[in-house]
């Protein structure tokens, strides 16, 4: 695949507009997830069935590693668990 300048211009402004566009609705996504569990509280429900729609909303605990502490505590044994990755980063930024 070989695209000239002006297709990958395009390409590039498209990726930045929907990334924006991204953004936006995952604010909105937040907000009306705010106000939905706000509104489960209020009323004393985890769990709310409406149409064809359930939500839940329920505190849970879960067990997780604290590899910070760990590597801390036993340096030796975290370095030798360890292991290099490589892997590739892309990004595009609109310069102003």
């Amino acid at each position: 695949m070989s695209l000239s300048s002006t297709e990958l211009l395009t390409r590039l402004e498209l990726i930045h507009k929907l990334k924006a566009e991204m953004d936006d609705l995952q604010e909105q996504i937040s907000f009306l997830e705010y106000e939905v569990k706000a509104e489960m509280q209020a009323i004393g429900k985890d769990t709310l069935r409406l149409g064809d729609y359930e939500a839940r909303y329920k505190n849970y605990t879960s067990q997780r590693f604290d590899s910070s502490l760990f590597r801390r505590e036993h340096e030796d044994m975290y370095a030798s668990y360890t292991r290099s990755v490589n892997s590739s980063r892309f990004s595009v930024t609109r310069k102003d």
